[in-house]
């Protein structure tokens, strides 16, 4: 740029000035310096890109952790389910077992008289206690099995977060 600086003044001096701006000729003095502008250019150029990619990174991570929520919920109904059938078998278990217990009482039976077929303890208070103490639990157990157990504690939170992705 320094030698068609020197060049006398005329019409091919400024074409030649002129191709060597647009071509990004400098001067002497410049060579070597950074020009402001074009840094500046640069990087917002570079931070353009930059947020253009972080956008479309948001966007796969949002459906990835769209797709594990869906995922857990599955997972959560599975285990709920699973939790009441076996609840429910253990509670069909004990009462099963509580209702053998009371009709095969352990003992001799009584064979004569107007109460023939009774066992003997039928009428201690023993015998009473434990029949209560074997039905109240069976029944309670029952009871609960047959309503629908509670989602598990901070699922409710999880299930908002996934429905708002």
């Amino acid at each position: 740029m320094d030698i068609a600086h020197k060049l006398q003044y005329g019409a091919s001096a400024l074409e030649i000035k002129e191709a060597l701006v647009e071509a990004g000729a400098k001067h002497a003095r410049h060579v070597g310096q950074v020009d402001k502008a074009m840094e500046l250019k640069r990087t917002v150029s570079d931070i353009k890109h930059e947020v253009h990619s972080q956008l479309i990174q948001n966007k796969k991570t949002q459906r990835q952790v769209s797709g594990i929520a869906k995922e857990l919920n599955k997972i959560h109904r599975d285990a709920v389910q699973n939790t009441t059938n076996s609840v429910t078998v253990v509670a069909v278990l004990f009462a099963s077992i509580a209702f053998l217990a009371i009709f095969n009482l352990l003992g001799l039976y009584l064979r004569d008289g107007p109460k023939s077929g009774k066992a003997h303890i039928f009428n201690t208070i023993a015998f009473r206690v434990f029949c209560l103490s074997v039905l109240q639990p069976c029944s309670f157990l029952l009871l609960l099995s047959s309503f629908r157990l509670p989602s598990l504690p901070g699922t409710r939170e999880l299930r908002n977060r996934s429905s708002q992705l």
